[in-house]
């Protein structure tokens, strides 16, 4: 049997300069881990077209909370997901820490790992 192209789509998750900086969280899809994104670096993941459950998840002792999102993927589709952290100041010493993703742009996306990024494999 052949398998064409647009019987896939591919998901790039990457990562530039996103808190906590020094720490590394899990990317899983579809509860199978995929990669550890440090800082500057990015991982492309083929899969089938449809919907996917992405979970963001950071451990426990960095006060960031996971983050979990669904994505839906085209036949043939290149989509380019940023992740990060942020905080928020909620009172003179203290702060709300949390998860954040946001679809790119393909073109910007594309852009982004060329300049700076490192691919990671897959495991």
């Amino acid at each position: 049997m052949m398998i064409t192209a647009d019987a896939v789509s591919t998901l790039v998750v990457y990562r530039i300069n996103a808190y906590p900086t020094l720490r590394t969280p899990k990317v899983m899809v579809n509860d199978r881990l995929m990669f550890r994104p440090k800082q500057k670096t990015y991982a492309e993941m083929d899969l089938p077209p449809g919907r996917h459950r992405i979970v963001v998840d950071w451990s426990m002792d960095t006060g960031w909370p996971d983050l979990g999102f669904e994505v839906e993927l085209r036949p043939g589709e290149i989509k380019y997901v940023e992740i990060s952290g942020s905080s928020t100041w909620t009172g003179a010493y203290e702060y709300r820490a949390a998860s954040v993703v946001r679809e790119v742009d393909p073109a910007k996306g594309a852009e982004d790992i060329r300049t700076c990024c490192r691919r990671l494999p897959l495991r």
